[in-house]
């Protein structure tokens, strides 16, 4: 998982020398039996900041990095919107499917409460690396899927409506691309569906 991690991050920085030299350095590190995992979210959030890398890889290598090294293990960001920990978790146990359905709950609370862009930005990001992941692994069946991504959608639409209330700046190609993704998810929906049951 962490060799993985590593050639995506590497296939993203093609080119740019300077990041490139901090990544070999991480791996170097990790070569010799050094653990690397919270360097790695460091430097991961770092690129992010910079636009570097996009949201969605940003959020899918963090939930990657759930999987190489506990949650308890990694540091806890201080601007990090979510105070709550995981029940699920607290005993260290593997991550399952309601655990994951859980962290995607709590992020699409706090993404629907944001008025900041960079907040707003990591957390649509890390909402749908989190549902990519439930995808992947065939946790979700295709009705529970188009329904916890419209929810990650509507949260999101919440807060770009924030955000600009407050003030912040969004280029008129994001609104335009977000309201599109919007009516796309839900005209995809079925006349009735269920909420995903979070187990809260």
């Amino acid at each position: 998982m962490m060799e993985m991690i590593f050639e995506r991050l590497e296939q993203a920085l093609k080119g740019n020398t300077q990041h490139l030299a901090e990544l070999q350095k991480l791996r170097g590190a990790r070569d010799v039996g050094e653990e690397v995992a919270v360097d790695l979210l460091g430097f991961t959030t770092k690129l992010q900041s910079m636009s570097i890398v996009d949201d969605a890889l940003a959020g899918s290598i963090r939930i990657d990095l759930l999987f190489v090294q506990p949650v308890d293990a990694l540091p806890e960001e201080p601007t990090q919107p979510v105070q709550q920990a995981n029940p699920l978790q607290s005993e260290g146990r593997p991550m399952d499917k309601n655990g994951m359905v859980w962290l995607l709950d709590q992020t699409i609370k706090d993404l629907q409460r944001q008025k900041a862009t960079e907040f707003r930005s990591r957390l649509f990001g890390e909402c749908l690396a989190v549902h990519k992941t439930l995808v992947l692994i065939g946790w979700l069946d295709a009705a529970e899927a188009e329904t916890l991504y419209l929810q990650i959608v509507e949260a999101h639409h919440r807060a770009l409506e924030q955000c600009l209330h407050a003030g912040e700046v969004i280029s008129p190609d994001v609104l335009r691309k977000e309201a599109f993704r919007k009516r796309q998810a839900e005209q995809r929906q079925p006349v009735s569906f269920g909420e995903v049951r979070t187990g809260n």
